[in-house]
């Protein structure tokens, strides 16, 4: 999963390897951003395909870069041309419609332009446009990354350079605006928001932060180990959302008329599920993520029996016991 950062080195790869090359002036007209940035989009293109933007001269004129074209070939560092199946272009139309939470934003625009480019045939052939009209993107509940693109962009150079950064976050749980630093790992897109792994000496440890809660960003150009023993899948399989420490193991009755639902979504964690004769299940989970679990089970309202573990049965007791309190006259 790095946005608007790698759509500005592909587009200026597309630049550096033409016959002519491209001046600074020309790169960074065309990437509406300053020659200052287009240097570091230079080297982040060097570092990151290990490739080499050599100066040439053109006509007396100034000076103009390019990368060998083949070389990026021959290395599998540039795509050659392609045409693609109908059931790729699928697959793809169905990742970019998971992309709602971006709508609107610079970013938006960027995705916009690169699924396009992806779409078009170069025998002059193309399902794409048949293939977009398959797919809506619903907007409701996503976060709003509005003006957060340049955070996207800092936390994107921050990775891929692996730069320790120092971060100002708004805590939703403490209420408080923390300046910490943080060793930015990779991105998590949730539910419709995009979150950030990263390594906190503060909090002892790899913790989540949510994009939007950051309001500032700050690279220390100080370079860090990535951890070796440190897997973002593997973390995340064994969790029911986002959480990944906080374990607990739960074993819920389901109704009859709900259990399918639940059988066909992939639940984080291990489970084991007893079938009962009237169409009900009971189900065996070890995951972590105590609130998002309580959420969950709250979801399912009188579909959901928790039988164990007595305490977390209580704090739904607890929780509907002030819901119904909120209905005065509900229960006459």
């Amino acid at each position: 999963m790095a946005y608007l950062k790698i759509f500005k080195m592909m587009h200026a790869i597309d630049l550096l390897a033409r016959p002519q090359g491209a001046s600074l002036k020309e790169i960074a007209e065309d990437l509406n951003v300053s020659i200052r940035n287009v240097y570091r989009i230079i080297q982040d293109v060097e570092y990151i395909w290990r490739t080499r933007a050599e100066e040439v001269e053109s006509d007396g004129r100034e000076k103009r870069w390019k990368v060998n074209h083949k070389d990026l070939l021959k290395c599998g560092r540039l795509l050659p041309e392609f045409s693609l199946k109908p059931s790729e272009l699928f697959s793809l139309q169905l990742l970019y419609s998971t992309g709602a939470a971006f709508r609107g934003t610079e970013l938006s625009a960027s995705i916009d332009s690169a699924f396009d480019k992806l779409g078009i045939n170069p025998k002059g052939e193309t399902d794409w446009e048949r293939i977009r009209a398959l797919f809506a993107r619903p907007t409701s509940l996503c976060k709003d990354y509005s003006g957060k693109e340049h955070i996207l962009e800092a936390l994107t150079d921050a990775m891929l350079g692996r730069c320790t950064c120092l971060v100002v976050y708004d805590s939703f749980t403490s209420r408080e605006t923390k300046t910490f630093k943080i060793d930015p790992l990779c991105f998590v897109n949730k539910d419709g928001g995009l979150y950030c792994f990263v390594r906190s000496t503060r909090h002892g440890g790899i913790i989540l932060l949510a994009v939007e809660r950051i309001t500032e960003l700050k690279s220390l150009r100080e370079e860090f180990d990535y951890p070796e023993d440190f897997d973002p899948e593997a973390a995340l399989a064994g969790s029911f959302g986002l959480v990944t420490c906080d374990p607990l193991t739960i074993r819920v009755r389901i109704s009859a008329d709900q259990a399918r639902y639940v059988l066909e979504r992939r639940l984080g964690g291990k489970s084991e599920v007893e079938t009962h004769p009237d169409g009900s299940i009971t189900l065996n989970l070890q995951t972590s993520g105590r609130f998002e679990v309580k959420r969950w089970l709250l979801g399912l309202g009188s579909a959901a029996v928790l039988l164990e573990p007595e305490d977390l049965r209580q704090e739904l007791a607890a929780e509907l016991n002030s819901m119904l309190a909120s209905y005065p006259g509900s229960t006459d």
